[in-house]
């Protein structure tokens, strides 16, 4: 459980960065910064403290057409402003418009919003802090009642609102506020607060549309057994109300926690009772007497076995479905993590409970909040991890057939936090999400907000942050995905692999488990909430070895198995030899780069083949990977410009790499058709044409006519066209005639290497070439010089 400072809810407001204390008009979007997962939004600060808390309460709601809203904080340092405002979700969900309706002024508030759509009326119960020391003055922190007529996007107040439920405020030797509250409203039109304070459920009700509201009572059937009550806030057990029935909403049901140890330990626990809408609330006889939603069969030898974490939603049909952290987690959920510490409760029409596993110890899953899409039969939890703040994960499950209640697989030794949904390279203590008390449709898709957590003395960089999910009316479509095991690699020499299963879910109700299983049948599997890659353990024994994957989406459709095979070689423990010194040639026609290939002496390895790993330094910059290739040689094109390379290469089995062997280091220079170093005797045209190496070269026909480059270096390259046209030319290396080379072919070859000239060092020379003047077709292309040193 995590204790945050009571002082932190006490803050005062404080001048902050003049980025941060821009003064925010209504009407005033303020779009959303991209995260790693969701949007950063608007600051809070003031006094205000974990402002999208709490566990039972609701900040977001969306109006018959679609539109999401969110009570959230405004804030500005000058003038200083921090109260709770209407927020409207922009058109591409991505930031929120600030209306002009304000909830509530008192910054160390939280409220509970609940959308009447029958009456397009929207009401919240907002409360301030338990004082820190008993009161000596009135202080007004009791439970509000705000409500506002909802029409073409304008919330307008309900005229003396809002209203004060009786004797919650604090009075001179009377502590009055509450740790949380909650709102609900029956089939009747009664309205229901209910919060916790005292050690006791305690509830109001309003039979006139919240005009007035009776004195608080304690909840008849939770007299005698007392529930936590600290000075802390976060330490107080809690109390929520939801209004449920089938049809309607004829019944009212109030849940709560009891870890107080008191009377003992066994009972400590979840508890539930409920009253049929227009009943008596004072007549014990008229509730449901006490239900325990959390059986001793998932928690056995835990102890304590609830904490103050409970969010309810209720379905048409008039289930009720609860999620709940049993108080399991140990100092930084480091042990006993097979241990149970989320469950999800369903209760049916016919009252009866039963509790199904979301998360363990390890998962380290706190604030759960629950979301119900009749459409698809299918709940949606959204946690925050760890303890104290992180990110916030989603998991999901089908609410009937073979998967149902289905979050997360056996309650193992993994980590399964679950999949990534508000998450941030920068801010990395987010927590409390919150969304809506309404089923969420196609229509609405979900919303959810949080704040990150910061310290008691801090002002700045307090944010909400939020983010969104399209859903689908239906869902019959499996995901797709695909396996690969340790980078698609041939052979490994350990048991332990790394498996990436990424998949993708065109059906739109979202990615929620992956299974894996060394079988095709895929018997002895083991299923996580979705995420890739995952460490996994191939079966002893070397040999080919194959990993089955399947994937199911959080309707509960399962996909085809997909698989991957690796080579497990234990004994292959000596990695391949050295190869041999890299060295590079001219090599290679029609080509636009600067052709070159790399050679080495091929390497040895006692088990199987090797690949070779490539290596450039540039210009004499630190190696980096540059290539592989199978075989001890690597063709390239090289730059025009004048740079300097070395090559090195290692030899490598599926296991291992031997040392890398590092070539001589070399430096490419081109001169073009028109380079001034380049000398011509006659003319030579110039012809522009793609087929050339930079678009253009020199050509002529008419014999005895040259082009020759005189150069430092141990490598030359004269680069030129054959064809149909063309003739014979002689090459000249320092004045000796070396070759004459026929440039004719009966298929044109463009940029063609006609002639190369090798040294053992690198010296000065001259290269020439002279045109023949072959009869019928004399032609002769000079399209460039290539030299290398």
């Amino acid at each position: 459980m995590t204790h945050s400072p009571r002082s932190a809810r006490r803050l005062a407001t404080a001048l902050v960065s003049v980025g941060l204390a821009a003064i925010m008009a209504s009407g005033t979007v303020i779009a959303g910064t991209p995260v790693t997962n969701g949007y950063r939004d608007h600051t809070y600060a003031g006094g205000a403290f974990r402002p999208t808390a709490d566990k039972g309460q609701s900040k977001l709601w969306y109006t018959s057409d679609g539109q999401w809203w969110a009570g959230m904080f405004r804030y500005t340092a000058s003038p200083a402003v921090s109260e709770n405002r209407i927020w409207k979700l922009t058109a591409d969900k991505t930031g929120w418009l600030l209306s002009a309706t304000v909830v509530d002024a008192r910054d160390a508030s939280h409220g509970d919003y609940l959308w009447d759509e029958a009456s397009d009326t929207l009401y919240v119960a907002s409360v301030g802090p338990i004082p820190d020391t008993t009161p000596t003055t009135t202080i007004a922190d009791g439970i509000r009642i705000f409500k506002y007529a909802y029409s073409a996007g304008v919330y307008t107040p309900a005229a003396t609102y809002p209203k004060t439920v009786p004797n919650t405020n604090s009075a001179a030797g009377s502590s009055g506020g509450a740790a949380t509250v909650t709102i609900a409203k029956d089939s009747t039109g009664d309205l229901w607060v209910v919060w916790p304070k005292n050690g006791q459920v305690r509830y109001s009700r309003s039979e006139d549309d919240g005009d007035t509201w009776s004195a608080p009572a304690q909840l008849p059937t939770q007299v005698g057994n007392s529930i936590k009550q600290s000075p802390i806030d976060n330490d107080n057990d809690t109390a929520v109300v939801v209004a449920f029935g089938a049809g309607s909403a004829d019944q009212i049901g109030i849940a709560w926690s009891d870890h107080d140890e008191q009377p003992t330990v066994g009972d400590n626990g979840y508890y539930f009772s409920a009253l049929d809408a227009g009943a008596d609330p004072t007549v014990e006889a008229n509730w449901t007497p006490v239900t325990e939603p959390l059986p001793t069969t998932l928690t056995s030898g835990l102890g304590e076995r609830a904490d103050n974490h409970i969010n309810i939603k209720a379905t048409s049909d008039g289930s009720l479905y609860m999620v709940g952290k049993t108080g399991a987690d140990t100092a930084n959920c480091a042990t006993n993590k097979q241990r149970s510490l989320i469950e999800v409760f369903e209760r049916t029409p016919g009252g009866t409970w039963s509790a199904h596993l979301a998360g363990t110890v390890g998962d380290c899953n706190t604030r759960a909040q629950i979301l119900i899409s009749e459409q698809l039969d299918t709940a949606y939890l959204f946690l925050t991890s760890p303890n104290g703040g992180g990110a916030v994960y989603t998991k999901s499950a089908p609410l009937n057939g073979t998967d149902a209640f289905d979050f997360r697989g056996a309650a193992d030794q993994t980590v399964q936090r679950g999949i990534p949904f508000i998450r941030s390279a920068t801010e990395t203590l987010i927590d409390d999400p919150s969304t809506t008390k309404q089923v969420v449709t196609n229509s609405s898709g979900i919303t959810v907000i949080a704040n990150n957590v910061r310290s008691v003395a801090q002002t700045t960089g307090k944010y909400f942050f939020h983010n969104v999910m399209n859903l689908p009316s239906n869902d019959a479509t499996p995901p797709s995905g695909s396996v690969s095991i340790n980078g698609g690699a041939a052979m490994t020499s350990s048991t332990t692999v790394s498996v990436a299963v990424p998949a993708t879910d065109t059906g739109g109700s979202g990615m929620s488990l992956v299974r894996l299983s060394n079988a095709a049948d895929m018997s002895g599997s083991t299923t996580y909430v979705y995420t890739t890659p995952i460490s996994w353990t191939l079966p002893a024994g070397d040999g080919n070895k194959t990993v089955y994957a399947e994937w199911r989406d959080a309707a509960g459709n399962w996909s085809a198995t997909s698989s991957d095979s690796i080579n497990l070689n234990t004994t292959d423990t000596v990695a391949p030899t050295v190869p041999g010194t890299p060295t590079h040639r001219f090599l290679g026609s029609g080509r636009y780069g600067f052709p070159v290939r790399l050679d080495w002496a091929a390497s040895t390895d006692a088990i199987g083949p090797v690949t070779y790993k490539i290596q450039l330094s540039l210009n004499g910059a630190a190696f980096a990977d540059f290539a592989t290739s199978p075989t001890n040689g690597y063709s390239l094109d090289l730059s025009h410009s004048s740079f300097t390379y070395r090559f090195r290469v290692a030899a490598c089995d599926a296991v291992q790499c031997s040392a890398y062997r590092t070539g001589p280091a070399f430096t490419t220079k081109s001169y073009s058709e028109s380079n001034v170093a380049t000398k011509y005797s006659g003319t030579w045209s110039l012809y522009s044409s793609s087929v050339y190496a930079g678009g253009k070269a020199r050509l002529t026909g008419t014999a005895g006519r040259s082009a020759s480059l005189t150069f430092v270096g141990n490598q030359v390259a004269w680069l030129s066209r054959t064809g149909t046209t063309f003739g014979s030319a002689r090459v000249y290396i320092d004045g000796t005639l070396v070759k004459t080379v026929s440039l004719y072919s009966t298929s044109p070859v463009d940029r063609k290497l006609a002639y190369v000239k090798t040294w053992t060092t690198a010296g000065t020379h001259t290269i020439r070439i002279v045109v023949v003047g072959t009869a019928g077709h004399p032609r002769v292309t000079h399209d460039q010089f290539y030299v290398i040193r």
